[in-house]
C-alpha cells in the first residue's frame, strides 16, 4: 500500500508546481525541490506558456525513493491547455511507476470530455459530461487571485483530476500572513491551506505571494513530511547524492502488543488514534469491519466478515474493467477460464483464484511503484498492489465482484501499509493474494477500497488511504483464534522459571537464578529477555511472523534474512528444523513463523540461557 503515498505524492506534485510571476505572453517557468522528511527525493518543473489566446501549464516530476531497501524512480508529466480566461480545453497525464507508463488525454468539446487512458498495453476511451464549474490549472489559478490572500478568506472549487478520471472538491482557507525565506530571502507570504475531495486526510499547507503564486507547498500523507520549495534550475538538477529516503519503514505505526500467530486471527477489535484531528471525516469501508466509537481524533472498529454482507450498494460497478483492472483482458479472461473449471462455488473460486495469482507472481519485488492487472500478468512480478489487482482482475473476469483493498497489515509488531482484494460470494470477503490461497486473516485494518467514484481511476481502491499516518497509534483491544476471544493485557513476567505462550504453543525454562527481564522498550513481539544473576549476559526470545517472501525459504536462508550469519549448522528439535550460529538460534514453528533467540551483551555469560531454552522446550500444536 505504499502506492497509496506515491500517488498522493505525484497528485500534490502536480498540483502544487510553482510559477514565476505570469506574462500575459511568452514563457515563465519555475524549479521546486521535493524532500521526504527532510530528505531530497526530487524536483518539480514548471512552466507555463501564453501563446494564440491558450495558456498551457506543464508540470514535470521526477523522484527517486526507497521501499524496503529497494530504490524506485517515478516520474509524472501533466500538461493542461486553456484559454486565458481559465476554460479547459483539453490535457493529458503521463505516469511512470513501473516498466510501461501510464497516460491519459483529454479533450473538452461541446459539454463532453473524451478520455483516453493507455496502461499496460490497453487502451480505454470513456466519455462524459463535463461540468463547467470544473477547473484545471489556468482556472485555479485565476479563481484564487480573484478570492485574495486575506486571512480568514475561505472557498471551495471543483477541479478536474486526470489521473483518477473524476473531479474533486478542493476546500481553501487562507490562514495567516507569515515571514518565509525563500531563495535565501526572507518574504511575507500568505499560509494557504487546501482539503482535497479525492486524496481524503490529506491536507496541504501552500506559502504564497501577493500575486497567489506559489513558494512554499508542505503536505503531511501516512505519517510523511513532503515540502516542496523554490529552487533555482541549477539546485534542482545536480546530483545532491546520500541516502534515499525510506517510504516505507516510516509509515508503519507500532503495535501495542504482539499477535500470536497473526494469519490465524478470525476476529479483531482496535482503536486507533490519530496525533492530530481528523478522523471525525473518515468513512471506513464497513463490509468486514464495524466503527463500535469515534470520535475527532479517534476510531474504534471491529474487524471480522459480517453476517448481513454490508451495506446494500449496486456490485455491477464492481465486474467493470478499469485502467488498473482490465479484467476485459483476453489472456486475462483466458486464464481465469481455465482455473475456475468446472468449479461453482464463488467461495471456493475465490480461494482458487487467490492461490494462483499467488503462484504467477513468482517475482516477488518492492522495486515497481504500481502496476496494471495487465502488466502484472505479463511480466510476474510486483509487490502487494500489484497481487491485489491481478486478482481483481482475474475475479472480475470469472463473474465474480471484486474491490481492491488498502490499509494496515499487521507484521512482526507493527502495521504496515498493504493492499489485498475483497470478493463478493453471497457477502463480501477479503482474500489476500500476496500471503496464499484461502480467505484473508482479520490482522488487517481496512482504510480504503474501491467505490462507485474511483473505479475509473488509474489506482482503485486508494480514495480514503490519506487518513493512514505513521504516527497513529494503533491498540489491540480484543482478538479471536482458536475459536476464543482474547482480551489485550500488559505484559506480566513468569512467577516461575517457566515461560509458556499457549496461543503460540511454545514453553520453555529459565537457568535457575536467572530473572525473566522487563521488555517492554524493546519491539512487541519480544517474548522474554532472560538476564543473567551476574554480568551483561542475556537471551532475547522473540516470536517472528515471516515476511511474504520468506516463506518458502529453508530455515537457514530464512534467518539469514533475519540477520543471522552464514556460518551457522542446521539441526532439529522436536522433529522442527532449527538453525544456529554462535549468537542465535532459530526454531521453524511453521513455514511463516519461527522462534528467535539471540544472545546479547556477554555472549558467553549469556550461553547458558540458551543451552536451558533448548533443553527445556516443549512445542504443542
Amino acid at each position: 500500500m505504499r502506492d497509496a503515498l506515491i500517488l498522493a505524492i505525484l497528485l500534490l506534485t502536480a498540483a502544487c508546481g510553482r510559477q514565476e510571476a505570469k506574462p500575459e505572453s511568452g514563457v515563465s517557468e519555475s524549479w521546486s525541490l521535493i524532500h521526504l522528511d527532510g530528505q531530497r527525493a526530487g524536483h518539480v518543473h514548471s512552466v507555463r506558456t501564453v501563446k494564440a489566446g491558450e495558456v498551457e501549464t506543464s508540470v514535470q516530476s521526477r523522484m527517486k525513493m526507497r521501499r524496503m531497501g529497494q530504490d524506485i524512480v517515478i516520474n509524472s508529466n501533466l500538461k493542461q491547455v486553456e484559454t486565458v480566461d481559465g476554460k479547459p480545453l483539453r490535457f493529458s497525464s503521463l505516469m511512470e511507476m513501473s516498466a510501461q507508463p501510464t497516460v491519459r488525454e483529454g479533450v473538452i468539446e461541446n459539454g463532453k470530455l473524451r478520455l483516453t487512458t493507455t496502461s499496460g498495453g490497453n487502451t480505454t476511451v470513456k466519455e462524459m459530461d463535463w461540468d463547467p464549474e470544473w477547473l484545471l490549472s489556468e482556472g485555479t489559478r485565476l479563481m484564487a487571485r480573484k478570492k485574495g490572500f486575506a486571512p480568514g478568506t475561505k472557498y471551495k472549487y471543483k477541479s478536474f483530476n486526470a489521473d483518477y478520471g473524476a473531479a474533486e472538491e478542493v476546500d481553501v482557507e487562507v490562514v495567516d500572513v507569515e515571514t518565509k525565506k525563500v531563495l535565501g530571502e526572507d518574504r511575507k507570504l500568505a499560509r494557504v491551506r487546501a482539503k482535497f475531495s479525492i486524496q481524503k486526510g490529506v491536507v496541504s499547507t501552500t506559502w504564497v505571494d501577493d500575486k497567489g503564486e506559489e513558494q512554499i507547498t508542505e503536505v503531511a500523507a501516512m505519517g510523511l513530511k513532503i515540502l516542496m520549495e523554490a529552487c533555482t534550475k541549477e539546485e534542482a538538477l545536480k546530483d545532491a547524492g546520500g541516502e534515499l529516503p525510506e517510504v516505507f519503514f516510516q509509515t508503519m505505526p507500532r503495535s501495542n502488543l504482539a499477535l500470536p500467530r497473526p494469519r490465524d486471527i478470525t476476529a479483531l477489535t482496535v482503536r486507533l488514534e490519530r496525533p492530530e484531528a481528523g478522523f471525525s471525516e473518515w468513512k471506513p469501508p464497513e463490509a468486514t469491519q464495524k466503527v463500535l466509537g469515534r470520535d475527532a481524533k479517534s476510531v474504534t472498529l471491529a474487524i471480522a466478515p459480517l453476517a448481513s454482507g454490508g451495506p446494500a450498494e449496486d456490485r455491477a460497478i464492481y465486474l467493470k474493467p478499469s485502467p488498473g483492472v482490465q479484467c476485459d483482458d483476453a489472456e486475462i479472461v483466458q486464464a481465469a477460464k481455465e482455473v475456475a473449471g468446472d468449479e461453482k462455488d464463488p467461495a471456493r473460486l475465490a480461494g482458487k483464484l487467490a492461490g494462483w495469482v499467488h503462484e504467477r507472481i513468482d517475482k516477488k519485488s518492492m522495486d515497481i511503484g504500481a502496476a496494471s492487472a495487465k502488466e502484472v500478468f505479463k511480466n510476474r512480478s510486483g509487490d502487494c498492489s500489484e497481487h491485489a489487482v491481478l486478482l481483481a482482475a482475474m475475479l472480475r473476469a470469472a463473474g465474480i465482484p471484486a474491490k481492491v483493498c488498502c490499509g494496515y497489515l499487521y507484521f512482526r509488531g507493527s502495521w504496515g501499509g498493504h493492499a489485498w482484494t475483497s470478493a463478493w460470494v453471497g457477502r463480501w470477503v477479503d482474500y489476500d493474494a500476496t500471503l496464499g490461497a484461502g480467505p484473508a486473516d482479520a490482522a488487517r485494518i481496512k482504510f480504503s477500497e474501491t467505490d462507485g467514484e474511483d473505479a475509473g481511476a488509474i489506482m482503485e481502491g486508494m480514495r480514503g488511504a490519506g487518513f493512514m499516518h505513521g504516527g497513529m497509534k494503533i491498540d489491540v483491544l480484543e482478538y479471536a483464534i482458536d475459536g476464543r476471544a482474547v482480551k489485550a493485557a500488559p505484559f506480566a513476567p513468569p512467577a516461575g522459571n517457566r515461560f509458556e505462550a499457549p496461543l503460540l504453543g511454545v514453553s520453555f525454562e529459565k537457568p535457575e537464578g536467572w530473572t525473566f527481564r522487563d521488555a517492554k522498550d524493546l519491539p512487541p513481539f519480544t517474548l522474554a529477555v532472560i538476564g543473567a544473576p551476574e554480568g551483561d549476559g542475556r537471551a532475547v526470545v522473540s516470536y517472528i511472523d515471516l515476511s511474504y517472501d520468506a516463506v518458502k525459504l529453508d530455515t537457514k536462508k530464512a534467518a539469514r534474512k533475519l540477520g543471522a550469519s552464514s556460518s551457522g549448522e542446521l539441526g532439529k528439535l522436536e522433529e522442527r528444523e532449527t538453525y544456529e550460529t554462535d549468537s542465535r538460534f532459530y526454531v521453524r514453528l511453521s513455514p511463516g513463523e519461527v522462534l528467535e533467540v539471540v544472545l546479547k551483551g556477554d555472549e558467553a555469560v549469556a550461553r547458558p540461557a540458551l543451552a536451558q531454552i533448548k533443553k527445556t522446550m516443549k512445542i504443542t500444536r
